[in-house]
């Protein structure tokens, strides 16, 4: 296979990968009112809410930035770390729900793998602060998801250079 072949099979694979996200947050989107998580909600919330939306313009704008991602996004790190998480502080009170905090993971696997910290933090950090200051949003899930998500890239970095 020539090169041409392995850079199809790489923009088919990651095509794939972002419908079988897009796949799940449509088939979720019916139950988004019972599957966001919140400081007094179920457990298993923690599992499921990033594949609810608050309504049908939140599930399109996720949806946009899932497929204008140009790197291969890692679909179990991602909700691994999506999960965690949600599991960390919040500010806020009402349950939450959306693929963003996916995304936010899987952006800041991308610059982890960058190794490149400060200028993360100077082209992420103004998207997550904004997000902070709106109402309904959780920022802090955000800002949670982007630094794991970076901070595991930069380990997968790391170790796939000793191997």
């Amino acid at each position: 296979m020539g090169i041409n072949g392995n850079l199809q099979k790489k923009i088919k694979e990651n095509i794939k990968d972002k419908v079988i996200v897009f796949i799940m947050s449509l088939l979720a989107y019916p139950f988004s009112a019972i599957i966001g998580f919140c400081n007094n909600g179920s457990w298993y919330n923690h599992f499921l809410y990033m594949f609810g939306h608050a309504n049908i313009f939140h599930l399109i704008i996720n949806a946009s930035v899932l497929f204008s991602l140009q790197n291969k996004i890692r679909i179990f790190p991602s909700y691994i770390i999506s999960v965690l998480a949600s599991f960390l502080p919040m500010y806020v009170q009402d349950p939450t729900v959306g693929l963003s905090a996916f995304l936010f993971s899987s952006m800041g696997q991308m610059w982890g793998k960058t190794g490149r910290w400060k200028e993360a933090a100077k082209k992420a950090m103004p998207f997550i602060l904004f997000t902070m200051l709106l109402n309904d949003v959780n920022g802090l899930l955000h800002f949670w998801c982007f630094w794991l998500g970076y901070f595991i890239g930069f380990l997968r970095k790391m170790f796939h250079r000793f191997s």
